[in-house]
């Protein structure tokens, strides 16, 4: 039997951070981990934005909550849009450097 060489399997796939691809997949990591920590149910760790004390989880448990909330909240909608526009900005500069190449 031939053993297939599928490019896509057989490395990890890189994506450089300051690019559009790189900022989607960190605003992704930083929505997957803020879901997950809803999903554990540490939503009662909000407490701690009043300044009032988490009883039942705890202040690591609560700072980590917060982390995550005010990356989603503040992070991810930045980053979608700084994806957005450095796309934009890539398409025109490749746009006006192929119309200048043809002059």
């Amino acid at each position: 039997m031939k053993r297939r060489n599928n490019k896509l399997f057989s490395r990890p796939a890189r994506v450089r951070f300051l690019s559009p691809a790189g900022f989607l997949v960190c605003a992704l990591a930083i929505a997957v981990a803020f879901a997950g920590l809803e999903a554990l149910g540490l939503r009662s760790s909000v407490a701690t934005l009043a300044g009032t004390n988490p009883a039942a989880e705890g202040w690591n448990v609560a700072c980590l909550y917060l982390l995550c909330y005010l990356a989603f909240v503040g992070l991810v909608p930045i980053l979608i849009l700084g994806s957005i526009f450095l796309l934009l900005i890539n398409l025109i500069i490749t746009t006006f450097g192929k119309r200048a190449e043809q002059r």
